[in-house]
This record gives C-alpha cells, structure tokens and sequence, in this order.
C-alpha cells in the first residue's frame, strides 16, 4: 500500500494580508506592527493542532510584476501600493517560517498561487512519486485557489471572517455552494470578471447569468462553440436554460476576446519553475528552533503565543492528542429530516428535559411546545449548542460508517 501523508500549503502573502485587515493594529512598545504576524501564527497553529500534517511548506509573492502583468497592464492596477506596515510583517515572516524550520517558496514573474498549484500538480498529477500518496491542505486568506480543489485529496482551508472563524471545502462543498465543479469557477470568473484582480469579464453578464451559462455548456469554450454554430433565437431551449437573452447574446459574442483572455489570468498556472523537492531530511517539528522562534515572540511581545509551539510539537510527536474541532465543510446539511428522524428529534428534546423517564414521550403536556419546556429549564442551550449539532453528524456515521486509527 502507498504511504498516505498530508502536505500543508501556506498562501502567506495572503493570510498575512488578510489578517492585516482582520486584527488590530497590534504593535510592540517599540511601535512595530505584529498583528498580521499574530494572525498567521496563530492560523498555522490552528491548523496543526487539528490536522497534524507530514510536510509544511510556504509560499509567497514577490513585490515584481509577475507575467500577468506583462500581458496585461491593468491587471490589478486599481491596487492601492501596500502599506509600509503590511510590508514589513511579509518580511518579518520570513524569520517565523525560518525559525520553524518550514520551506519558503517564491518565483519572479510568479504569484504565489501558481507556485501553490505548481506543487499541488507536483504532488497529486499522474508524475508524482508513486511510493507516496498526498492529502494536500491549502491554507489561503481568498478563494482563488479553490479552483485547485480536487475531491478529498485537494482541500482550501481558509477564513471566512476574522481569523477564528474557518471554513474547508473540499470538491462536494464547492459544488453544492457554488453549483459547479472547482476548475469551472474559472469559467465563472472569466464570465463575471473581478473586480478585485481588475479583471474585466463580459460586461453586463452578472453572477446569476454567469452561474447559468457554466451550468449548461460546462465551459466558455462550449458555450462559444455553440453561439457561432446557433444564430439567437428565442424559441431555442439551450438558451433558455442559460438565461442567455438576445442582448446577452450580443454582448457575449462582442466580448468573446475578453472572456477567453480573462479566463486566461485567472487560470493559476501549474508550471512555475521552482526547483522543488518535497524529500526532507526531517520532519519540520524536529528541526525547528523553539529557542529562536520564542525570542521574536518576545521580540514582538505577542504574550497570547507564548508556550504553543512546544504544544503544538507535542501534538506532531504524538505526546499530545489532535486538537479535535467539527470542521465547517462549507455548506449547511439542509436535507430535510424524515418523520422518524423528526420524531427522533422530538425524543431528544424530552430525554435532556427528564432523562429518567422511561415513557418520555407521554411526559410532557402535548399541547404546550417542547422548545418552551427547554426554556423553562434552562437547558435550551445544552439542545441547540450540543445536542442538535450532533443529529447530522450521527446520521451521516450510520449512513456511511466511521474509521478507526486503529493504533
């Protein structure tokens, strides 16, 4: 059997600049800025805790213009220049990762998500070392990289506001979220544009038309295909389905230049040329300098941090046990209870009431809802916060089963 192992990918130049934004301007007594460092500690360890991953590696931008820009001048141009503070903690990262003994990688001309989706093919294409078997983890601070998410095996890890607040998607989550598979969201963008990356779409074309073209033709290339091989016309169902009107049609046909070259910088390219190698000597716990890690966090006087990475390595040694939190998969399970699941539920409700009653279901006045009991008794709490949550997740182990770490 392969060797099954879980590869963490760091987008730091994006966690870092979305905790930037998301943390107080935390500062030293000698006024340097640390909250965005605060922030992407405080993730990467999060992180470990709960997933305890074999190899760690992070992945940067560079302040140069990447190939994106060479093509297209206006891509991102709307930017406003990084703040000197933001800037400074990017480099001030760098010692982090150093100290925690955690590989860096960048490339001129390059974002950091190319070199992310040049190392998730590296890792999981059909070239890969076939004695090993990757699970990979992108951490990221946005959701471009979910267009690399590939079933189980490719997940994004990132944050839905703040920095405590976390969300994972795997292939399933981002279908029932967002309708379409992963690599389609590229399609959506080259449709719908991006504002944020100054990328220009199809004008006119919003979310809902974008959402229903990919639906139906699957892709740009399909849906172009189609439109020159089918003049409009409003009795056609296929343009129905894609809610494609005749001034659609028009502006789609117009703009078939910018859709195709949009989807183009908003493909993340998986052919950076980084010299990778994903062999280490050692594991990242067994090297790291706890001794220099701990003097920048008294450096930077980040006293909430102090003590969690010797935790954190107990953890990736075994000392300790993984951290264990219910991930959010992205989506609510909205699937509508049967009558013997809401007569279940209703049981529930009565047993944490009076749990010694045997005839639980005769004990309480029928006419008077349940909800008002659990008010009455102060156990509301107990239902909606322990309880309840449990009820899907105890239906999907019936359903599917458990596994056993069976050390």
């Amino acid at each position: 059997m392969k060797k099954q192992k879980t590869l963490l990918l760091l987008d730091a130049h994006a966690i870092i600049h979305r905790a930037y934004h998301a943390v107080p301007d935390f500062r030293n007594s000698q006024g340097v800025p640390t909250g965005a460092l605060f922030g992407i500690i405080n993730m990467l360890f999060g992180i470990l805790e709960r997933y305890k991953p074999d190899v760690v590696i992070a992945c940067y931008d560079l302040p140069h213009p990447t190939y994106r820009h060479e093509i297209y001048e206006a891509y991102k141009g709307h930017r406003k220049k990084s703040d000197d503070d933001l800037i400074e903690q990017i480099k001030s990262s760098r010692e982090i990762f150093k100290d925690l003994c955690i590989p860096m990688y960048d490339m001129p001309g390059f974002e950091a998500d190319d070199v992310l989706g040049t190392i998730v093919h590296k890792v999981t294409g059909d070239n890969h070392n076939q004695d090993e078997e990757y699970k990979v983890i992108i951490a990221s601070g946005d959701m471009d990289t979910m267009q690399l998410i590939k079933g189980d095996k490719v997940l994004v890890y990132t944050l839905k506001k703040g920095l405590n607040d976390t969300i994972i998607y795997n292939e399933e989550a981002v279908i029932a979220k967002y309708g379409m598979t992963p690599k389609q969201l590229i399609d959506f963008k080259g449709l719908r544009g991006d504002a944020s990356d100054n990328i220009i779409g199809v004008p006119g074309v919003g979310e809902k038309t974008a959402t229903l073209i990919i639906q139906q033709f699957g892709s740009i290339e399909n849906m172009y295909e189609y439109l020159e091989a089918h003049p409009f016309s409003k009795t056609d169902d296929t343009f129905k389905k894609a809610g494609i009107t005749e001034r659609f049609y028009g502006l789609l046909m117009q703009h078939k230049d910018d859709a195709i070259f949009s989807k183009a910088l908003a493909t993340i390219r998986l052919d950076a040329p980084i010299d990778f190698d994903l062999v280490q000597k050692e594991p990242w716990y067994e090297c790291a300098d706890v001794t220099a890690f701990n003097k920048l966090i008294e450096k930077y006087e980040l006293k909430s941090i102090r003590g969690k990475l010797e935790k954190v390595i107990a953890i990736q040694q075994g000392k300790e046990s993984l951290k264990i939190v219910q991930d959010d998969w992205g989506v609510e399970d909205k699937t509508p209870l049967t009558d013997e699941e809401k007569i279940k539920v209703s049981l529930l409700r009565s047993h944490i009431l009076d749990p010694k009653r045997i005839d639980i279901e005769n004990n309480f006045d029928k006419h008077k809802s349940l909800d008002i009991y659990l008010k009455e008794e102060g156990v509301q709490e107990l239902y909606e916060k322990i309880e309840k949550p449990l009820i899907p997740i105890l239906k999907k182990m019936k359903e599917t089963g458990i596994k056993v770490d069976i050390k």
